[in-house]
């Protein structure tokens, strides 16, 4: 079944959050709350930050970690747009602070939402800014943290352009430098959404790999307890054991994630779940079931182009900043810059049209597999 997987998942950062003797504990316990909702229920989280965010006038570098954890938060409900404005403005005051370990934090989450974008080269413009400061850490400790994380965003930017070889070796990168991480909830988090990744990399190469990486992923998520996680590793686990025509177990892994994922804002995985569970409902001639899953499909489909469009509008948007930039400190190279311009616009235009040609395809290929399916039958 050839599904594209537009994957965006958790990339936890690891906040130092500091407090004077003079704050309060109450305000300490509010912000380790936040942090603990911006996964499970980010509207919850964004409540709680807007208030540690009256609170944190004065103190700079709380700001600065509070904006970030907002901005996860909005990342996490998938609005880009204003989690990027949000880091914009944390980026502004750590070029102020000039303080590495946060300068880092803001850059790596910048990458991450353009990597988001499919914008891939402003996203390693930003990863490879950071990595000349990780350098600089004195650290191990967060040094090894933070290149774990600029290694794993390199390889959901080659793992998006289907260059799996490049993708797996940043990959296991990445798991080699987080288990040297201290930090165990950090490390296993991030492996788990590593393990993830390498499933869908090997799914097509390499099966039994593949079996291997999601379970790994359902292991770590079990071992922190996140819902997104759990829910992430069992639709992976889903899709393998579609892909080896076992339907009965691959509907039971969708289903243990559509419990979990019950109260969590993710379309695209609510989406990718009901629509592999009505495939899996054609196969075992589970009508009644197949017509739900297919209903509850459509539906996230359609907030999932929503959110499309948004992010497309969002990428132009940036672009044209960019252009804008470049006019200013170039005006000799207008023209060049218009065409340009032009060009890349007429590019995002042709790939949104695509991307609609490519879901009517979807139907239609849904249904010759559907065929497909009854015919074994």
């Amino acid at each position: 079944m050839k599904k594209r997987n537009s994957i965006w998942l958790i990339i936890l950062l690891g906040f130092n959050f500091c407090f004077a003797q003079s704050d309060s504990i109450k305000i300490k316990n509010l912000y380790d709350e936040a942090r603990g909702n911006v996964y499970n229920n980010p509207k919850e989280a964004l409540r709680q930050i807007d208030i540690l965010i009256k609170k944190s006038q004065e103190n700079v570098n709380q700001l600065v970690d509070i904006h970030i954890l907002k901005a996860t938060a909005y990342s996490n409900l998938r609005d880009n747009e204003k989690a990027l404005e949000n880091l914009n403005k944390t980026y502004e005051l750590v070029n102020i602070l000039k303080k590495k370990e946060q300068k880092v934090s803001v850059l790596h989450r910048i990458a991450s939402i353009y990597q988001n974008l499919k914008l891939y080269d402003k996203s390693l413009i930003y990863l490879n800014e950071a990595e000349k400061i990780i350098n600089q850490f004195d650290k191990k400790q967060d040094k090894l943290e933070a290149i774990s994380y600029n290694y794993t965003v390199r390889g959901l930017i080659f793992k998006d352009l289907n260059n799996f070889e490049s993708a797996v070796d940043y990959f296991n990168k990445g798991i080699e430098s987080y288990n040297q991480v201290e930090n165990v909830f950090v490390a296993n988090s991030n492996k788990s959404v590593i393990h993830y990744n390498l499933g869908y990399c090997y799914l097509k190469t390499d099966i039994k790999a593949s079996e291997k990486a999601f379970t790994e992923s359902y292991r770590l998520a079990q071992l922190v307890g996140t819902k997104i996680l759990l829910a992430y590793s069992l639709k992976g686990l889903g899709e393998y054991y579609f892909k080896i025509n076992d339907y009965k177990t691959s509907n039971e892994k969708l289903n243990e994630a559509i419990i979990l994922f019950q109260n969590l804002e993710d379309p695209i995985l609510k989406r990718n779940v009901y629509s592999l569970v009505g495939l899996n409902s054609i196969a075992l001639q589970e009508w009644q079931q197949y017509e739900k899953a297919d209903s509850l499909s459509n539906i996230y489909n359609k907030k999932v182009l929503d959110s499309e469009n948004k992010t497309i509008g969002l990428a132009i948007k940036s672009i044209k900043e960019e252009a804008k930039k470049s006019i200013k400190t170039s005006s000799s190279n207008i023209i060049l810059i218009s065409i340009a311009l032009f060009i890349i616009l007429l590019i995002i235009s042709i790939l949104f049209f695509i991307k609609k040609d490519k879901i009517n395809k979807k139907i239609v290929k849904k249904q010759e597999e559907l065929t497909t399916i009854l015919h074994k039958k």
